[in-house]
């Protein structure tokens, strides 16, 4: 059963001068660098299959420290001869703090028990009372009352519920399908084993936003779920008519150029809206489109970004099966160009300039945030084989292309999953 659960890393971790919780003890050895926690936070998520959704690191104030703490008003700690409620209230709001909510497959007692570990590492007797720095909640109730009261207007979302490219409406999209499916991406490069098309593409991205669901609502309280997921399948719907323009063609580009492209993609979207129906599922057809085009929202740079991740990723999938084509700089009509890795990295590396609206989330725990890193592709390459059904599942060392492969195995859909391993008749152009 999929569960949200709060972890909470308490002053301790962050100032050696923070009182104690009753009963705390501390070894000498206990590293003070709060991202050695959240490492190792981290590191028991992931051997869990635990996902960390939204993090926010503040210091509390007594209101808010009181709610946290309220199971303990009125009690009288006869041990330490201190009222309880009042010492633990004192002690959230001494320093720093950092929450984050974790999501997965009953994720209340697997990081209860991961806690219980990390306590019991940290204790220097342990027949002494607990070690008490961190914090995890102890019953579904509870993290749901603790998550809303440090997450105010948090969105709970099961992503097991969510629907399925097909659940949307798109009668009266007539030949949408097919038109995509004849548009081939990456055409830069003159082989390509995978080699996909647009419609594969979007169904890819929609997969990354339905898997991303709890990411996305936790980290843009506000966003419109339903929309990213709508606009992921029709982000590339002008390309019916302009065509695949490679991204990185852009950096050769003039900028005569490139107001040409742009004006060519906004007279294609009027085209294309007056092509199909107005709506779907209740969002206007041609208003997202748009939206896309401006990447003026924070749905569509949300969408923008994955799109971008689906590209890289597409690539790292034909340098680790050994197509040295995606490690040589092609040559186009513009000149040569970056190959994909030199081309996504720079981009995910500033967030501000190319993705501002989101830009805030970069760099967090959040696995698709972050190890954007330019390792020797040239070697992978050049070491790699063709995927196999045997093959595939073994991860890479690369974290973000891992990540991307058990996202698209699990998708279910056919047509996703068997591009992963069988080579594609477009392969060669």
């Amino acid at each position: 059963m999929y569960q949200y659960s709060l972890i909470g890393i308490k002053p301790d971790a962050f100032s050696p001068d923070s009182p104690r919780e009753p009963g705390s003890e501390l070894r000498k050895d206990l590293p003070r660098n709060p991202q050695d926690f959240v490492n190792e936070f981290a590191e028991r998520l992931r051997e869990r299959r635990l996902r960390i959704v939204a993090v926010k690191e503040r210091v509390l104030d007594r209101i808010t420290a009181a709610l946290h703490y309220q199971e303990h008003k009125g009690v009288f700690d006869n041990n330490y001869g201190v009222d309880k409620h009042d010492f633990l209230v004192g002690y959230l709001t001494s320093g720093l703090s950092r929450f984050m909510v974790v999501y997965g497959d009953n994720a209340v007692l697997k990081w209860r028990e991961a806690l219980l570990e990390m306590r019991e590492s940290y204790l220097s007797d342990r027949k002494k009372a607990r070690y008490n720095m961190t914090h995890a909640s102890d019953s579904v109730e509870t993290a749901k009352h603790e998550i809303l009261l440090h997450f105010p207007g948090f969105a709970f979302v099961d992503q097991t519920v969510l629907p399925r490219p097909e659940d949307f409406d798109f009668g009266g999209f007539t030949g949408r399908i097919d038109a995509l499916s004849d548009i081939y991406r990456y055409e830069n490069h003159r082989i390509s084993y995978y080699r996909s098309n647009l419609s594969t593409h979007s169904k890819r991205v929609f997969f990354l936003a339905k898997h991303l669901a709890p990411e996305i609502c936790g980290m843009f309280p506000g966003a419109d779920l339903t929309k990213i997921l709508i606009m992921s399948l029709v982000h590339d719907d002008a390309e019916i008519l302009t065509g695949d323009h490679a991204s990185a063609n852009r950096l050769k580009m003039t900028p005569e150029q490139l107001s040409i492209i742009d004006g060519d993609e906004a007279m294609a979207i009027e085209k294309i809206a007056e092509r199909f129906p107005k709506e779907i599922a209740g969002y206007g057809y041609r208003e997202i489109l748009l939206e896309v085009f401006r990447k003026d929202t924070v749905e569509a740079q949300i969408v923008k970004y994955l799109d971008h991740i689906d590209g890289f990723c597409e690539a790292l999938h034909e340098i680790y099966a050994g197509n040295e084509c995606f490690t040589a700089p092609p040559e186009t009509a513009y000149g040569p160009v970056p190959i994909p890795p030199d081309y996504y990295i720079p981009r995910f590396s500033n967030p501000e300039t190319y993705y501002p609206l989101i830009s805030s989330a970069m760099g967090t725990e959040m696995p698709f945030m972050r190890d954007f890193e330019r390792i020797d592709f040239e070697r992978i390459a050049k070491d790699g084989s063709p995927h196999s059904t045997a093959s595939i599942g073994t991860p890479s060392g690369y974290p973000l292309y891992d990540f991307w492969k058990r996202v698209m195995l699990e998708s279910g859909c056919e047509e996703v999953v068997s591009l992963l391993v069988q080579k594609s008749r477009k392969e060669i152009l």
